[in-house]
């Protein structure tokens, strides 16, 4: 059976993904897998105007979960066979971890349109995942 492996993180940009996913699903007739990757707490910076910066503390895995569970509700409700599935580490080596145990179709993932200062000091998931993967990688961008 045909799978997607989207990555789902809970920005601007995640009801796009969610549509694209299950149109694209329904077109191949896979199931998906949403996945969401929770950072290591050091990965977790604001940066805020005057250039004061803080950690931000990483979310609860279980309010992700529940988050999650309501999306593969609304992919349910289109007819996808959803699943969902969180970690905590490495987004990068994760999701490619995960595309390689899962053998999906396609991977869709989010862009955010960060500047250069952004991907110098945070990098940018995207292009890595982009650079890196074995299978297609559709990259949804932001409206923002």
């Amino acid at each position: 059976m045909n799978s997607i492996l989207a990555c789902i993180d809970f920005s601007d940009v995640t009801d796009r993904i969610l549509s694209e996913t299950g149109r694209l699903a329904k077109a191949l007739g896979a199931q998906v897998q949403l996945f969401h990757v929770i950072p290591p707490s050091a990965d977790l910076v604001m940066l805020a105007p005057g250039g004061v910066m803080g950690a931000i503390p990483p979310p609860d895995p279980s309010d992700v979960s529940v988050r999650l569970n309501a999306l593969t509700t609304q992919l349910s409700a289109m007819g996808v066979i959803t699943s969902h599935k969180v970690e905590r580490g490495d987004v990068v080596s994760l999701i490619l971890s995960e595309a390689q145990a899962l053998q999906p179709e396609r991977i869709i993932l989010g862009s955010h349109g960060h500047g250069r200062i952004y991907k110098l000091l945070v990098g940018s998931v995207a292009e890595a995942i982009l650079r890196r993967s074995k299978v297609p990688v559709l990259v949804i961008p932001s409206l923002v």
